[in-house]
């Protein structure tokens, strides 16, 4: 979010990388540890509930620095999760 981040130098975006990658495959193993106990459905990509679990986090943090921290991130955080939720649950949608 910062200047500093986006200007960083290669080795600094390298290692960021590098750190959100390694978040997001552990994230993606607790998706198939759930797949597995069949709490989250089993045809839907691990790594893309994980994607999608981090895509709900960067904008509530986005929001709360631009916002000097008056943004709400817990309703941001019930309201983004009743979704994710609903999406990865194996029974969501009447199935």
């Amino acid at each position: 979010f910062s200047p500093q981040l986006l200007s960083g130098t290669p080795e600094q975006k390298k290692r960021l990388f590098t750190i959100l990658q390694t978040y997001l495959a552990q994230i993606a193993s607790i998706v198939e540890r759930g797949q597995k106990a069949k709490a989250f459905q089993p045809d839907v990509s691990s790594t893309a509930i994980a994607k999608q679990f981090i895509g709900m986090l960067m904008p509530a943090a986005f929001l709360w620095f631009l916002s000097g921290g008056k943004y709400d991130v817990q309703k941001h955080a019930d309201e983004t999760w009743s979704v994710l939720s609903k999406m990865i649950h194996e029974d969501h949608g009447g199935k």
